[in-house]
């Protein structure tokens, strides 16, 4: 893979980075590489494209960026970039994480499918999108226990957009 890479800080606690790739897709990588276009097995791909905001307990970010949240649970360190907002607040004692974002929409086109076409009933586009909701607290006890409250919602359907309920923080 070949970089084009850009890291500015504007300050101490505010700065940008944006990663573009390109990719041979024949060649491994440690992440799935998501791609519709390609030319002679090469791609091009926008890693990263995030501002990041952080201080002594906080961390805000929005943009394109993989996913770390410290939860293998749900996250896999193999998944691509995705468009999303993060917050993250962190003490000696607390963390928590909350995550936002949008993975991808997809269009059903029922040309050419009866099945699709008994379901819908016209020829028509129908767009999917798919949501991430993401909120995790942990307290650490000691260095070998800790609480965790966790939850991950996944929403998806026909030109759905954000789901107001979710947004609440707890």
């Amino acid at each position: 893979s070949i970089p084009l890479e850009i890291n500015y800080s504007i300050n101490n606690n505010l700065s940008f980075q944006h990663i573009n790739r390109f990719y041979h897709t024949k060649h491994p990588d440690k992440h799935f590489l998501y791609y519709k276009y390609q030319r002679s097995d090469i791609t091009n791909i926008t890693e990263k494209s995030i501002i990041n905001f952080n201080n002594d307990s906080f961390d805000i970010a929005i943009g394109r960026d993989y996913i770390n949240v410290n939860n293998e649970l749900y996250f896999s360190k193999y998944a691509p970039s995705v468009d999303h907002f993060k917050l993250k607040y962190f003490t000696e004692k607390i963390n928590y994480n909350y995550l936002i974002s949008k993975l991808n929409n997809e269009k059903i086109n029922c040309e050419r499918d009866t099945d699709c076409l008994l379901i819908w009933n016209d020829n028509l586009g129908h767009y999917y999108n798919r949501w991430l909701y993401f909120r995790n607290l942990s307290f650490n006890i000691n260095n070998k226990l800790s609480l965790v409250f966790s939850e991950l919602i996944l929403s998806s359907g026909e030109n759905r957009g954000i789901e107001w309920y979710y947004l609440t923080p707890l």
